[in-house]
């Protein structure tokens, strides 16, 4: 059925002319709009998928990052207790030989 801008400028059916109706133009207060500016498309499946596959991706470094942050903690605390046997060590024979 056509439209009364088509009916006005001889688009669409009654000039005989199949014209698709994404490519028609829709009058918004005097002005000409195309229909992508007044309705956004739908997600396609392509830029769901994509997203999904940005989110796995972050998903995964962050697990990484929490476990390798985790090893840090734990490798720390056995540094400090490598350092204070160490020290003990180094007092223990500096007190030897000077006695």
């Amino acid at each position: 059925m056509p439209t009364p801008h088509d009916r006005a400028t001889g688009l669409g059916q009654s000039a005989g002319l199949a014209v698709p109706r994404a490519v028609r133009c829709v009058f918004v207060a005097g002005t000409a709009v195309k229909p992508s500016t007044r309705c956004p498309r739908k997600a396609t499946v392509g830029s769901m998928t994509a997203l999904a596959v940005i989110l796995l991706v972050v998903g995964i470094i962050l697990l990484l990052l929490g476990i390798f942050v985790g090893a840090a903690k734990f490798l720390l605390w056995v540094g400090i207790v490598i350092i204070v046997v160490a020290i003990i060590a180094w007092l223990l024979r500096y007190m030897r030989r000077g006695a």
